[in-house]
């Protein structure tokens, strides 16, 4: 007969919470590596889609002292019980997992208090890690924080097809992937470097309809000018940022054409301009605001939204997994549209179509380098904008952007 081990009452605060090692050996998951595994990949794919009662995402589960926190992950540890429960944690001795020390549901309540821990735990470290990275970024020049001018948006026409540039991509956001606590090796499947962002060679298929860049028609007055992107540290873990807190974004990564740029334009600096005032140095990295457009008649409604990991890397099921559920639940098209420095490009495809996806992915960083290369006003570095906007039929993506005239760009 199953024991109950003794209850424990909850930490008071988020420091003293246990930490992820601890956790997952007070749930018996942190012995066996294949159980280990199927359980760290389990709560992954549960933190992504859940989403509470009330509206909201798992990872924004992540004050310890909220009173809606602590409800939200309460019904976060009920649910994962009642879908995993009997996996992790079976009654049925003859299983290998068993372990009499912890059953479901003889120790539910056992098991829910840890799994609130370790949802926050999880959650905690999410963006403690993005804060590190981000002060390593400036550290080492990779951070480039917006200069808070941002393009208008506009009108937006569709046709044609843009030429293939280099794959080199470029890849997403300046957060990263980890979810699990830095010091334990098991986690460090999880971990996933904003470095790599390469994404392998493969023939650009002409048929797949990538539009070209557009010239911009007319301006919207009321878009609002990009956040400053500033993070700051935090001594107390438990201080972690909203879940809409900025993130800076780079859809270029670390190309030798732009290394080879930045050099030959030192070395051809006349005698005069070294005695000049010295001017202001180019960032390492573009910077790239998201937004999920709702509509653009009669109103623009939209909002500014902050992709988890490299955009680049992304798939378009694992984007429809990330997306707010209430904008993708109708959506059977998706637009992607690309906005810079005098320049606009657009891409509408289907909600299931992976390679068109990718091939706009290539696209759009291909664009942003060329553009970042060639750009010489660093008082005023270019910021670019990807918007997402989504569509309910056929029809509806068919009619947007009729009547503007598109121009091929050369830069």
């Amino acid at each position: 007969v199953p024991t109950m081990p003794p209850t424990t009452s909850q930490p008071k605060t988020g420091n003293s919470v246990p930490q992820i090692r601890q956790l997952l050996s007070d749930l018996h998951q942190g012995s066996r590596a294949p159980e280990r595994e199927l359980f760290a990949d389990s709560l992954r794919v549960f933190s992504r889609e859940f989403v509470t009662k009330d509206g909201t995402r798992a990872q924004a589960l992540n004050q310890w002292s909220s009173s809606v926190h602590q409800s939200g992950l309460e019904e976060m540890a009920t649910s994962f019980l009642s879908k995993f429960g009997s996996t992790f944690w079976p009654c049925d001795p003859t299983m290998p997992s068993h372990n009499q020390l912890l059953v479901w549901p003889v120790h539910e309540q056992r098991l829910k208090d840890v799994l609130k821990q370790l949802f926050y735990r999880k959650n905690a470290h999410l963006i403690k890690n993005t804060k590190r990275k981000t002060r390593l970024m400036r550290g080492s020049g990779f951070w480039n924080a917006s200069s808070g001018e941002e393009p208008s948006s506009h009108m937006i026409a569709e046709s044609g097809c843009i030429d293939r540039q280099r794959q080199n991509i470029p890849g997403g956001n300046v957060s990263i992937k980890s979810e699990m606590d830095n010091y334990d090796p098991e986690e460090s499947s999880e971990q996933h470097s904003e470095a790599d962002l390469i994404i392998e060679e493969f023939p650009y298929p002409s048929d797949l309809g990538t539009e070209v860049a557009q010239t911009r028609p007319s301006n919207f007055s009321s878009i609002q000018h990009v956040e400053e992107m500033e993070t700051h540290e935090e001594e107390d873990e438990t201080s972690c940022p909203d879940s809409e807190s900025v993130i800076s974004a780079d859809l270029v990564g670390d190309d030798d054409d732009y290394n080879l740029a930045s050099s030959a334009s030192i070395m051809s600096e006349s005698e005069s301009s070294r005695h000049s005032p010295t001017p202001k140095q180019p960032p390492s990295r573009p910077d790239v605001v998201f937004r999920l457009i709702e509509s653009r008649t009669p109103f623009y409604e939209g909002s500014q939204w902050y992709p988890m990991g490299n955009f680049s890397d992304k798939t378009l099921s694992q984007l429809k997994e990330e997306l707010p559920l209430p904008f993708v639940s109708k959506a059977k098209y998706f637009g992607f549209t690309l906005t810079g420095p005098q320049f606009l490009m657009r891409s509408v495809i289907d909600n299931t179509d992976e390679h068109k996806f990718r091939a706009t992915k290539v696209n759009f960083g291909s664009l942003i380098g060329k553009c970042f290369l060639s750009h010489t006003d660093w008082e005023k570095p270019p910021v670019f904008i990807i918007e997402i906007q989504r569509y309910e039929s056929q029809e509806s993506a068919e009619h947007v952007g009729q009547g503007v005239s598109a121009v091929t760009i050369d830069f």
